[in-house]
């Protein structure tokens, strides 16, 4: 059966986003060493979990990146691999897609993710997307969260958690601590 992991980026005071939803934090500390940490992840997946509004950030910022020669060479790399790649973008406000090889969940989205994963193929990442996150984590269909906490805090925003109900035990698989100061937790969802 094919996972679904959670990659997310926190602050230590556990906000995803700013209160004006400002990421620049969690692109400053994206050095050599941290994209090799993705890059091994990304060899284990071959589709990638949206919620509208990361969906959205991503088409707006990565399909840009490709076409500027002046870009970092992990940006263009990530550029290439995320166009290629199939997306499955869950939202019911969305009704068309322009992104190539982007797919809309709007009906029961639970099921769909369900029968994502029952299927062949690789394991399923999810890029940020707090909401689907916490929609996802209720329906226990999140097996591994991938944690990488930056060494700031930003006083208020957007949670890493939004309503995820009781407590849900979790088992760490793995600490790394980079030389930029950001810690990567890795968490099996038990």
């Amino acid at each position: 059966m094919r996972k679904v992991i959670w990659l997310m980026h926190t602050s230590v005071d556990g906000f995803v986003a700013g209160p004006s939803g400002e990421l620049d934090w969690a692109g400053a500390n994206m050095d050599d060493e941290l994209w090799q940490d993705v890059w091994g992840l990304l060899g284990s997946v071959d589709t990638v979990l949206f919620g509208r509004r990361t969906y959205q950030d991503f088409e707006n910022y990565w399909p840009a990146v490709g076409e500027n020669s002046s870009s970092a060479k992990n940006e263009l790399d990530f550029s290439r691999w995320i166009d290629k790649t199939a997306k499955t973008v869950a939202s019911t406000t969305l009704k068309t897609l322009h992104w190539e090889n982007s797919t809309l969940l709007n009906d029961n989205v639970a099921e769909g993710v369900s029968r994502m994963k029952e299927g062949r193929g690789n394991n399923l990442l999810m890029f940020g997307s707090p909401g689907l996150a916490s929609y996802l984590m209720r329906a226990n269909l999140i097996d591994e969260l991938r944690i990488n906490v930056h060494p700031l805090t930003l006083g208020t925003g957007r949670p890493l958690f939004n309503e995820v109900p009781g407590r849900r035990k979790l088992r760490l698989v793995q600490a790394r601590t980079f030389k930029s100061g950001v810690v990567g937790l890795r968490y099996d969802v038990a």
